[in-house]
């Protein structure tokens, strides 16, 4: 198993049952950094979080990852307050069967266009420290 100590997380929709179990076992890890990205403001979790891991430091933004310009934005806010992204979880999924435009947003071009604005970003050649994006 990679070790994930020191290293910084980026998880998208990290607030959710499969998300928010994502997210802690990441933090039983002792990741440095857990930034997590969603929708949904749960300030409740991310303190129950924060008291329960004091080793990392835990963030949260909201963002509509359907908005290109509102990932592009936290993504460039993480990079001045974390420098490096190690790992980005894509994990936002909705299932939305009267409104299949919203499902195809937020499950396609979400997580094509949070994957290709954090590339440049994780690029060794730019400055990144490389790093592995899950889907």
């Amino acid at each position: 198993m990679t070790d994930l100590k020191g290293k910084n997380i980026v998880f998208v929709a990290g607030l959710g049952g499969i998300g928010l179990a994502s997210c802690t076992s990441f933090l039983k890890r002792k990741v440095a950094n857990l930034v997590i990205l969603d929708v949904v403001e749960k300030p409740e979790v991310i303190h129950n979080l924060r008291s329960n891991y004091t080793e990392t430091n835990i963030d949260f933004m909201a963002v509509d990852v359907s908005k290109k310009s509102n990932i592009e934005l936290c993504l460039n806010e993480i990079i001045k307050k974390i420098q490096y992204i190690d790992i980005l979880v894509n994990g936002a999924g909705i299932v939305a069967d009267q409104n299949v435009e919203l499902a195809i947003a937020v499950n396609l071009t979400g997580l094509i266009n949070t994957t290709l604005l954090a590339i440049p970003l994780m690029d060794k050649s730019k400055n990144g420290r490389g790093g592995i994006i899950v889907n």
